[in-house]
């Protein structure tokens, strides 16, 4: 190895050695994966996604973890007090990926249970553009915190993709000059914003109609805390079609899952972005898709938006007429 290839002082094994000590011990990465999987989490939530683990042990864990600046500890206003885990930015271990070009992709969880899709970031020197917010202030966090240690400039605008929650609570942490959004989006979200969000709202609005309650749910298990929540409509709306500084095209397709779905392309670096039920999908075209006028494509777009797979999307899918 030549001097030029050789680890500057910053990523010394130092720096290795101090993240081992961290984690050094049997249940301390799991629960750090447990939490970057599922946050927050109750104590009894993590008592139940380790049980081999004593009581006494977790929170001999949890306390460290703390101390290291690695977990945080929520502790709500509430009788009997509510308590609850998350990881800090300093714990957030899932890193962003370059998915093609300048799009970069903080994936979402697998799992549809936990209702946490992926989160775009389209880099730009002028500032990045990000599509959709995260679905909750722990979620924007955690891709903020991403964005940071991958050096990416900061958000400038966020766009939605559509309306529903788990794409857009995470908007109220993000300092975003602008957020983009289609004008019947913009009516609903206007809607939401007025609604007094809290999780004995939520326990209410369940109870008075028990068909909420998967969603409801699972909005109570992403919000952790409640102070200085809001619902962000967009700030900047369109009708059909937008283009934004840096090339980005944003088109709404409507559809069944929601009234304003709207695709997000990146024709320079070859990259779509939609939404389908419970997930978010980036779509990387054929060549030929590469090398066309996307505007001029509206069967494809809108063959776009109806929840067709990455895997056959690569197999010319998602391919525009000739």
């Amino acid at each position: 190895m030549n001097s030029a290839d050789a680890p500057g002082p910053d990523c010394s094994i130092d720096r290795v050695e101090h993240a081992m000590g961290i984690i050094r011990g049997r249940w301390k990465v799991l629960i750090i994966h447990h939490l970057a999987v599922h946050q927050p989490r109750r104590f009894s939530g993590l008592e139940r996604a380790v049980p081999q683990v004593t009581q006494k042990m977790l929170i001999q864990q949890l306390r460290a973890l703390e101390a290291d600046g690695v977990v945080r500890r929520i502790v709500h206003p509430e009788v009997p007090p509510r308590v609850e885990y998350e990881l800090t930015a300093a714990g957030m271990t899932t890193p962003l990926s370059r998915l093609s070009g300048r799009v970069w992709i903080h994936p979402g969880d697998p799992d549809p249970e936990a209702v946490k899709p992926c989160v775009a970031v389209v880099a730009d020197d002028a500032g990045s553009t990000v599509v959709d917010a995260g679905r909750s202030p722990a979620h924007a966090r955690s891709v903020q915190a991403a964005m940071a240690e991958a050096g990416l400039p900061a958000a400038r605008r966020l766009v939605y993709t559509h309306h529903h929650w788990d794409h857009t609570w995470g908007a109220c942490a993000w300092e975003a000059e602008e957020i983009v959004g289609h004008e019947s989006g913009a009516a609903l979200l206007s809607a939401e914003a007025r609604r007094p969000w809290s999780h004995a709202y939520l326990k209410e609005q369940v109870a008075a109609e028990p068909g909420l309650g998967p969603s409801f749910t699972a909005r109570a298990r992403a919000m952790g805390s409640w102070a200085d929540f809001a619902v962000r409509p967009p700030t900047r709306t369109f009708a059909d079609r937008l283009v934004l500084p840096g090339g980005i095209e944003v088109r709404h397709v409507g559809g069944r899952h929601a009234p304003d779905s709207t695709v997000v392309a990146v024709p320079d670096s070859g990259v779509m972005t939609a939404s389908t039920h419970r997930r978010s999908i980036c779509v990387s075209p054929a060549p030929q898709a590469r090398r066309s006028t996307w505007g001029r494509s509206p069967r494809w777009w809108r063959r776009a938006s109806t929840g067709t797979s990455t895997a056959t999307a690569r197999r010319g899918g998602l391919r525009p007429p000739e």
